[in-house]
């Protein structure tokens, strides 16, 4: 601090090294001062990783670009010190890319969270810091002289099934711990593509990222907030999708609140529950809470077993 570092210096040190580090490797693969040299520099980028995280929490250094530049920073130190490895003679190359690869699916799938209102991600078992000891194991190996061969194939071929198994925990924790696609979870396939959440147009659409993850993957009817009160009807949209025969779901509360904690009903899901089955035909509205609903989402067999608890409520036109 008294040299005046930001946070944000710390993780493009932590950077430089990496890639530093990476180009050793590549313009001397199989060397061995590069390999055996290669957890002390895990070492250090892990702890420079932390102190900027320190930094960011405590002196008041957050920003939205240290947290973009962070992410971006892991996936690409990942690349650039564990590409090299499909270099050296007798290394499954192909195998090396995959797990490479597989590491950043599942950095980015853990970043998913706050794009549908959930938290980021961390589930294992093969995070940031198990692939470092991983990679940093392997290349004590070869470094000492152990030739590579079947066992360095069976070993990145075990590595990459246990970065399929993080994509795959962190994407369900996800899932469990968002509102709109833990009620897609509980519904029939067949149903999924009438389902319809009503969500906020300003937070939806905020980017383009976003916008397009509402549209085409969650299929959201967005609402502009705040146009009853310009004499609009906000629910336009979703009343026309009623009479499509397409399914909604509507959150009354209006916003995230504590989890398993009920918040306060907006005033306006009555009248327009009255209007859209006037509108629709007759359409069915039920309310239903999700009471303890985090718990019971995470592990597939609890999802499977609320699914079947659930088939016969969440019907075509039920809410």
């Amino acid at each position: 601090m008294r040299a005046k570092l930001s946070a944000n210096d710390v993780t493009l040190g932590a950077l430089l090294l990496s890639a530093a580090h990476g180009a050793w490797l590549a313009l001397m693969p199989g060397s061995a001062w590069p390999l055996l040299l290669l957890p002390v520099t895990l070492f250090v980028r892990m702890a420079m990783n932390a102190i900027d995280g320190m930094m960011a929490k405590e002196h008041g250094q957050a920003s939205a670009a240290g947290a973009v530049l962070n992410a971006l920073s892991d996936v690409i130190a990942d690349a650039a010190l564990y590409l090299p490895f499909a270099l050296i003679p007798g290394v499954n190359a192909p195998l090396v890319v995959l797990v490479v690869v597989a590491g950043v699916i599942g950095e980015m799938a853990g970043a998913l969270g706050p794009l549908v209102k959930a938290p980021r991600s961390y589930a294992g078992p093969f995070g940031k810091s198990d692939r470092a000891l991983a990679f940093g194991l392997l290349a004590i190996l070869l470094g000492l002289g152990l030739p590579p061969g079947l066992w360095t194939t069976l070993y990145l071929a075990a590595l990459l099934l246990l970065s399929a198994l993080t994509i795959i925990n962190r994407a369900r924790r996800i899932v469990a711990e968002a509102d709109t696609l833990a009620m897609m979870s509980l519904m029939p396939l067949r149903l999924l593509p009438k389902l319809r959440p009503v969500a906020a147009m300003d937070y939806f659409y905020s980017s383009r990222l976003r916008g397009w993850f509402a549209d085409q993957i969650v299929g959201i009817i967005p609402v502009k907030r705040g146009s009853g009160k310009e004499g609009g009807n906000p629910l336009l949209l979703a009343e026309q999708a009623l009479d499509r025969g397409e399914i909604l779901v509507i959150f009354p509360e209006g916003t995230r609140g504590e989890p398993e904690t009920l918040q306060a009903l907006k005033k306006g899901i009555g009248p327009s529950g009255e209007s859209a089955v006037q509108g629709a035909g007759g359409a069915r509205v039920h309310a239903r809470a999700r009471q303890g609903a985090a718990a019971r989402l995470r592990p597939a067999r609890a999802v499977q077993r609320h699914r079947q608890r659930r088939r016969t409520a969440l019907r075509q036109g039920v809410l």
